[in-house]
């Protein structure tokens, strides 16, 4: 007897669901999950009750002056690759803008690029390491200037001179506070140090030049060092620590805010807007200077925490990470996937088959980007965070997107009848009724579309994939009989 006619005979009341794009949940069993969230959606982002594609890399550009004249951002040279980029914000002495990229490449050398004046990287000259640097902007004798903190001191670059301070710590990261250069001790890493006031270049220790601190408790390890809020953070492995810092160092105090949470993962610490976000090895938080709260939704589950790293821009958290269950990557990869997190509506969207290695966020005038390095991949170009779901090079994702096993309210028999959604571009909606699978070819159309299905089943599972640049589906609608 065929489908259909089985099927007819069946006593029955015609009812219906919708599936929503609420966006992805991790931490509840799948046939518990309402059918409104998606277990598992790679390369697909969650826009208005859609799902669209409007999250991808291309390769980096400026702006010249205005917003709609651009150039691509040049490689270094024939031999180098990029291994990281830093922003030095700089004004002449006539008020005109001067801000440059500068970048780390992988034969050590360092090169600026004037954002306004975008024609080549010009090579610093006298200056080369392969550390992990880190950098911070001052204005040191009426010049803006870039400092850079390596393991052979701190060097001090100043238009294009180069100048290095030997006898300085060997920091891991830094901040300005109160005309002080504020730092966290790559090698001590028990201490925070702090310059002379109005002077980079002098760390002599002593009540009217430089100074640490020194944390005997166990909180671990320094991380990260933030100025927010007129007070100096300083993210610890275990606990966030306040040091009130003006004038006389005699006056300095340190407070502990916040302890009792997770393991801080260092790189992922940024500044956004009225709060710092960080990623712990149980979530993401954000800090108000007062108090830790817990970002309501549940990430998937990451390896190897120690490599994350994460900018804030815009509203977005960014997090580039290794995340578990992922094997259809290269094997030299690092990290496989990037996330951005939507501070105002907690939805997330993971895009996979990345390994990026540090983020530049710039809101530099007509200049509003998120940059990138990468670990692997074709490093001679600087990427860049785009609105297109595509590969730099042009390369097009495939995306998927899956709904949860569900019964659709009902213990009983279903006899699933149509689907109703909407696609302007190709893709494959795929059925499955009690682990049985039928796929369904739907063209792209303006139009509502209508997918005939006729098939019985107790427990309901979609999945849309899609290989185009560009996408806009709406929720599927499911009718159905229940016997």
């Amino acid at each position: 007897m065929g489908v259909k006619s089985e099927i007819s005979r069946l006593k029955s009341s015609r009812a219906r669901v919708k599936s929503g794009f609420g966006g992805i949940v991790k931490t509840t069993d799948e046939k518990l999950l309402d059918f409104k969230y998606s277990p598992k959606c790679t390369n697909f982002t969650f826009r208005g009750g859609a799902l669209k594609s409007d999250l991808g890399f291309k390769r980096a550009r400026v702006n010249v002056k205005y917003e709609w004249v651009y150039m691509e951002i040049a490689v270094l040279s024939d031999i180098s690759d990029f291994v990281d980029v830093f922003l030095y914000r700089k004004t002449l002495a006539d008020g005109t803008y001067d801000d440059r990229l500068v970048a780390q490449s992988s034969t050590g050398k360092f090169y600026q690029f004037k954002i306004f004046q975008p024609m080549v990287w010009r090579e610093i000259p006298d200056f080369n390491t392969l550390d992990r640097v880190c950098t911070a902007c001052y204005n040191y004798n009426g010049n803006d200037v870039l400092l850079i903190a390596h393991s052979g001191g701190l060097t001090i670059l100043n238009d294009n001179t180069i100048s290095t301070v030997t006898d300085a710590p060997r920091f891991s990261s830094m901040c300005v506070h109160s005309e002080r250069i504020f730092a966290t001790d790559a090698k001590k890493k028990n201490a925070v140090w702090f310059s002379d006031d109005f002077n980079p270049t002098n760390w002599k220790v002593s009540l009217e030049d430089a100074g640490f601190i020194e944390f005997a408790d166990e909180c671990g390890d320094v991380l990260k060092i933030i100025s927010f809020l007129n007070s100096v953070y300083v993210f610890r492995e275990y606990g966030i620590f306040k040091i009130t810092a003006f004038g006389d160092q005699t006056e300095f105090s340190v407070t502990k805010v916040v302890g009792d949470i997770g393991k801080i993962i260092g790189d992922t610490v940024v500044e956004e807007s009225d709060r710092i976000l960080f990623m712990c090895d149980d979530g993401l938080y954000s800090f108000n200077g007062y108090e830790v709260t817990k970002k309501g939704r549940e990430l998937p589950k990451f390896e190897r925490l120690s490599y994350c790293t994460a900018c804030a821009h815009l509203g977005k958290y960014y997090i580039a990470c290794r995340l578990k269950g992922i094997t259809d990557m290269p094997s030299d990869y690092v990290n496989n996937a990037l996330i951005e997190y939507d501070l105002e509506t907690n939805l997330f969207s993971v895009i996979t088959n990345i390994d990026i290695n540090r983020f530049l966020p710039v809101n530099v005038h007509h200049n509003i980007y998120v940059y990138f390095t990468l670990n692997t991949g074709d490093r001679r170009f600087l990427q860049m965070i785009w609105n297109k779901g595509e590969y730099y090079g042009g390369a097009v994702m495939t995306k998927v997107w899956e709904s949860p096993e569900n019964n659709l309210g009902s213990e009983k028999l279903k006899i699933l009848r149509e689907i109703h959604f909407s696609t302007l571009s190709d893709v494959t909606l795929t059925v499955t009724l009690d682990g049985v699978s039928k796929e369904y070819k739907i063209e792209g159309s303006p139009k509502p579309q209508k997918v005939i299905v006729n098939r019985k089943g107790y427990v309901v599972k979609l999945a849309i994939k899609s290989t185009a640049a560009d996408n806009h589906i709406t929720p599927p609608v499911l009718i159905f009989d229940v016997r």
